[in-house]
């Protein structure tokens, strides 16, 4: 039987992005793959777009959250799968055999693939490395968009950490594949599709994601301390009186 994959997606008055990402789960044809939603009570029409992939939508939860991260703890919940895809509303999947990328490595903590980084301006292909150096997460991020987590990772280091606000993910992805050395491998696909509308690039948030990000490098990198970035970043969230 082949490997049950959830994709779980997160929203909140999104519906003017909401159709594309369905459209893509929806043209998927990998068998067996349940399609979560988890919407944060939106008033913007969201819920009339979604009605309109019943068909293909596993589970619909709405209602109100404490975040987007408390939102994928809730997917995360009510998933069978045993690997877990977050796609958010904007995000698609590069194209329909995608999710077949996972069956080859199913004794793998993490399978992750490229993205195509795109905004109104520009579309850039992020490849990965096909070995994850050791300080890679130092200065990089895993796109959770095109990493398949297995499911049973949640529950044996935990869920995301609420404290964070917007970087729980990177968090997360720091707490398996660096302290934890969880088996990851590159797949060799473009997984995803991403448009970079979300709140971790919207700038208002610039100063509290730089802030969330050097706090996780300071708890989990001992090299971080001997960098020129932490001494920058350290100076310019104090004078800004962001600790």
């Amino acid at each position: 039987m082949s490997v049950k994959i959830s994709v779980i997606t997160v929203c909140l008055n999104e519906a003017g992005a909401l159709a594309s990402t369905c459209d893509s789960i929806r043209s998927q044809r990998y068998p067996n793959l349940e399609w979560i939603v988890i919407d944060g009570a939106s008033t913007d029409g969201s819920l009339d777009v979604l009605r309109d992939y019943e068909d293909c939508i596993t589970y619909l939860m709405s209602e109100p959250d404490d975040g987007i991260y408390d939102a994928m703890n809730k997917g995360i919940g009510l998933s069978s799968g045993d690997y877990l895809l977050f796609l958010n509303a904007g995000d698609k999947l590069a194209d329909p055999d995608v999710l077949y990328s996972v069956k080859p490595f199913s004794d793998v903590g993490i399978i992750y693939g490229d993205i195509q980084v795109t905004s109104d301006e520009t579309s850039d292909l992020l490849v990965l490395p096909q070995k994850l150096p050791e300080d890679f997460l130092i200065k990089k991020m895993m796109p959770h968009q095109s990493s398949f987590i297995k499911k049973s990772l949640f529950y044996e280091y935990g869920l995301y950490d609420l404290s964070y606000r917007i970087a729980a993910d990177y968090d997360f992805f720091v707490r398996i594949l660096h302290v934890n050395r969880v088996k990851s491998m590159h797949c060799g696909a473009l997984i995803s599709i991403f448009y970079t509308g979300g709140i971790s690039n919207d700038p208002k948030w610039k100063w509290l994601r730089k802030a969330e990000n050097h706090r996780i490098r300071k708890r989990y990198f001992w090299k971080y301390f001997l960098s020129w970035g932490y001494l920058r970043t350290e100076c310019k969230l104090r004078f800004r009186g962001i600790q």
